[in-house]
């Protein structure tokens, strides 16, 4: 009798053995190498996109440190694939120069294929990208924003990246809804969240220097990030309209726009958790304003010049906890 039970043991155990198929694989990228590379330490891929391209979910894309430039090292897509890719020694060591220019129109990402929260990019400087104008979304050169990180429709998680001195440059055509988000835009059907990031020294012509966060079904988390000298003609460190945001122990400083110079709020519910929104500088609130409808949230936060200094374009209530 005991036969069985030995051969109902062994059945169980071969069954909950993984099969080398779904094995997670780690690739790795060395600006170092010898082109293209097979993925392996001693072989590494010399380009971002060619460690992405050969990934699949649940595999890990490790960057040696460097600073990684041209073709496969910008306009980068992770094709919805839910895959960590990160450096192996942080921003200060690994940096995506994206070199854009008005004669080389590039940016960092291109997120536009369902990425989810597991689709993970972490531990870049990401610099130096250039938009000009808005040329519908549909390519890596599209989109009118976020020359440093553009997420529509996805819903990705960047962690410990600095994004810094990328520009978004409108065509200056009326009625042409362009340059916005010099560093990232989001919009869409999108629940990015943002954690530990430096958003520094980015323009956009007409919103959102550091971040554009736009259209109703868009929310995003927005946590424990510098939002530092950014420039915009409205919302100089952030423009959110028609979405809901929060921002939780991020601080807010130094930034320059005409109307909104740290955080700028039209027809949104944003919520501002433990933040520090201080220093900025605008013609119409400074640190905040605020455009109808629209009911922001600002709670255990330090806003210079407190409540009052709220700008609002008109009566607009606003949750102060």
């Amino acid at each position: 009798m005991a036969r069985p039970f030995r051969t109902i043991l062994i059945m169980l155990f071969v069954v909950s053995v993984p099969s080398a198929s779904q094995a997670q694989t780690t690739w790795h990228v060395d600006d170092d190498c010898a082109p293209p590379g097979a993925g392996t330490i001693p072989d590494p891929f010399c380009t971002i996109q060619d460690g992405v391209d050969a990934s699949e979910n649940g595999d890990t894309v490790e960057v040696q440190p460097g600073t990684y430039t041209g073709a496969g090292n910008r306009d980068i897509s992770m094709f919805g694939k839910a895959i960590t890719l990160k450096s192996s020694d942080g921003p200060s060591a690994t940096v995506i120069d994206i070199q854009g220019s008005p004669s080389s129109i590039h940016r960092g990402f291109f997120l536009i294929h369902g990425e989810t929260c597991q689709s993970i990019i972490r531990g870049f400087t990401i610099e130096n990208g250039y938009l000009i104008g808005d040329t519908g979304g549909t390519g890596p050169l599209g989109g009118g924003g976020g020359a440093g990180i553009f997420i529509r429709d996805s819903s990705p998680t960047i962690r410990d990246c600095v994004i810094r001195d990328n520009t978004s440059e409108t065509l200056g055509i009326p009625l042409l809804v362009d340059g916005r988000a010099g560093g990232i835009y989001i919009d869409g059907n999108s629940r990015a969240v943002i954690e530990r990031c430096v958003i520094i020294g980015n323009t956009a012509d007409k919103r959102g220097g550091g971040m554009y966060v736009g259209f109703a079904e868009t929310e995003a988390l927005i946590s424990s990030c510098l939002f530092s000298a950014n420039n915009a003609g409205s919302g100089g460190g952030v423009y959110n309209t028609f979405s809901r945001t929060t921002f939780v122990n991020c601080t807010i400083t130094g930034n320059i726009a005409v109307g909104g110079g740290g955080f700028r709020s039209e027809n949104s519910r944003a919520f501002l958790s433990n933040c520090a929104v201080w220093a900025n500088i605008a013609e119409f609130g400074p640190q905040i304003q605020v455009s109808c409808p629209g009911s922001p949230v600002i709670e255990y936060s330090t806003v210079q010049g407190g409540a009052e200094a709220i700008h609002a374009d008109c009566p607009v209530p606003v949750e102060w906890g």
